[in-house]
Formats: structure tokens, sequence, C-alpha cells
């Protein structure tokens, strides 16, 4: 691991946060565990218990909701303790390297250049207006290695700027911009809603939207299992992945109506103003590749890995 990359919290404190777990229903149907990050991202699963899709489909879900990234849920899910886990798709490859047997079941947020819901941010006054000028300076994101560094460290080398000049301190989101405003860190990588937040009352302006250095458009998260559970419980995989299915459909159109939901579950309201999170409808191969290319090019995995290659057969 790189000696600029500095850690404030760990994965291990990340597992410890609170989490909260939805009530067991009838035992007709197919009991599923299912790990999510508290987040728009994050949020079908949420928005399928809530409206009773999941028990369309046959599946008792309980919900445990996670803070903490993609690498928390997957640090929960490699024990078998948990059926099935919400991550960003290039900590599942790296954890595929690593020798953890996941395959993706169902996709989950889209990234698009038209609707951002995360950036690279700084304090409204601060003197950095480029990427050059991150040079030398501390820049918050969620996890030391993950897609918000792969991102910013594509950002960087395209504009040409070396990514070992920088330092990353790893924060929760919900500390960031309070640490930008203190001067504590130069820049962050935030997502919704404290993206939205920040804008509104004047506290944070824009750098860049780093993610367009992966690609304008492509999938930035999915729901992952380990693959002998898939084999010895097809039908619930299924059902699970017909489920979001349905839900990504009527998400992407009903924003007012799933914002009540995840306030509900997450209790993090959303402001009025808050770009919403798309999410995908099929594991497209072409839409998973991008990722997982620049998480092999950024160093978070050390082989090439194809986007077939994760997907349940």
């Amino acid at each position: 691991m790189s000696a600029r990359r500095t850690f404030v919290t760990t994965i291990g404190a990340a597992l410890a946060a609170s989490t909260t777990r939805s009530p067991l229903g009838a035992q007709s149907l197919t009991h599923l565990t299912v790990v999510t990050s508290p987040s728009d991202s994050g949020g079908e699963v949420y928005y399928a218990q809530d409206r009773g899709t999941f028990r369309k489909f046959g599946l008792d879900v309980e919900l445990i909701s996670l803070a903490g990234g993609g690498a928390a849920v997957a640090a929960a899910m490699s024990s078998g303790a948990y059926d099935v886990g919400q991550g960003n798709v290039a900590t599942v490859g790296a954890a595929r390297e690593a020798g953890l047997p996941f395959v993706l079941v169902a996709p989950a947020s889209l990234y698009n250049y038209r609707a951002a819901t995360t950036a690279v941010v700084v304090a409204k006054d601060s003197p950095i207006h480029t990427a050059g000028d991150l040079a030398g300076k501390n820049v918050a994101d969620l996890a030391v290695q993950d897609i918000g560094t792969v991102a910013l460290d594509r950002w960087l080398t395209q504009n040409g700027v070396d990514p070992a000049t920088i330092r990353i301190v790893e924060l929760p989101e919900s500390a960031m911009v309070e640490a930008l405003v203190r001067g504590t860190v130069g820049a962050a990588v935030l997502i919704e809603p404290f993206l939205s937040k920040g804008f509104a009352d004047g506290s944070i302006r824009l750098l860049a939207h780093v993610y367009n250095a992966i690609a304008p458009t492509f999938m930035i998260a999915a729901y992952f299992a380990r693959a002998d559970w898939v084999q010895s419980h097809r039908d619930a995989a299924r059902g699970f992945a017909a489920a979001l299915r349905e839900t990504a459909r009527w998400a992407n159109t009903h924003h007012a109506e799933s914002a009540q939901i995840l306030t509900k579950y997450t209790k993090i309201p959303l402001a009025p103003n808050q770009t919403r999170v798309m999410y995908a409808e099929t594991l497209d191969p072409k839409l998973i590749q991008p990722l997982l290319d620049a998480a092999y090019q950024g160093k978070l995995m050390k082989e090439p890995l194809s986007a077939s290659a994760l997907l349940s057969s």
C-alpha cells in the first residue's frame, strides 16, 4: 500500500457500526439476509422491502444496513454469515482476485455524467481550482482504496498530476464538509445527499466530476453473493434479481416516493434539490467493464478482470 494513503477509520470499525434489521416474515417464504449501505445507491432493497416486492417473489428479506462503503460490505460478506451484499463493482473485483468467490446477482446504481451523484469538491473559498492545485494536499474519501480513489487518481493522471503527490485521508461522508471548512483536507470525494446539502448551504463548490475519467456511463455498484450460495439457492437468487429489476423500474420514475422510503429506513433526509441515483435493470457487461478496467489500471487489482467472470451462471 502506498505511503501516501492515511487511514483514519478501519474496516473493523465499519463492521462495528450499528445495524438495522427488518422483522422476519412468514416461514413459507425463503429467508435471505441482505447487507446494504444506508445510501441512495443501496436504496433499492429498502424500496423492495417497503413495497412488498420481495414477498411477491417469494422472499422474506432481512436487511442489514452497514456504513463504511463497499469494502465494509465485502468484509461482512466474506464470513459467509450473510447471503447477498451491495457494493461497488471495483471492490467486488478486488475481493474476487483475493480469493473470495463472489459473483454478481443483480445490478444496483449507474453513473451517468448528466446526473452525477459523486464529485470532488473543495471549500467555497478554497484556493484550489485545478488538478495541479491538489499536489501536496490531503483529500478525503470514504475508503483508502475504493472507486473514489480509482476515479480521482485517473482524473489526476489525465490532467498531468502524479497521484502520489496527494494524500488520501479516510473519513465518513458525514464528516467531510466540516473537514473542508476547517481546512483539515483540501478536497473531498463527496456523494449525495451530502453533495447537494453542501452546495445548498454554500459551504462547498465543485472541483471536478472525476467519475467522468472512467466513462460517461458505467455501473457503479451491484448486489453480489458467494458462488456456492448462488449454486445452492438458484431460485432465491433469481427471485432476488427479478425483485430488484422491478424495483429499479419503479425507483427510476418515482423519486418523491422513494425519497420518503429511503429516509424511513436510513434516517437520512434527502435535500429537495438532490440529484438521485439511477439504477440499472440488467447486468450488462459493457457497463460493468469500464470500472473493472479502471480498478486494474489504478492498481486496485493486480490483474485485468473480465466482467463476464463476475456474472453468475
